[in-house]
């Protein structure tokens, strides 16, 4: 046999197994992404449409960092929160 005979072996890279793995990770991550979306239900209040008693101005409650809060841009202490609000909406 001479050497041009012989038959040369050649390598090719299999790409079929790393689709698979690409795909089934694929679909892993399109459930997982689904599953990770969360939200969470809150009921608004609706607006009057009809004799309403109008207070003026709107309360606004925030609440910051440390725990702070502010009724209407005035400070307010954590322990002094709970009364202050049934004051504000006895009405």
């Amino acid at each position: 046999m001479t050497p041009a005979a012989r038959a040369v072996p050649t390598s090719e890279v299999n790409v079929t197994p790393m689709l698979d793995v690409l795909l089934v990770l694929l679909i892993i991550f399109m459930a997982v992404t689904v599953q990770v979306h969360r939200t969470i239900d809150a009921q608004l209040p609706e607006e009057c449409s009809g004799a309403c008693e109008s207070t003026g101005r709107p309360i606004v409650l925030e609440v910051l960092p440390g725990p702070t809060y502010r009724i209407n841009r005035a400070p307010v202490s954590p322990s002094d929160l709970a009364a202050r609000l049934r004051v504000i909406f006895e009405k």
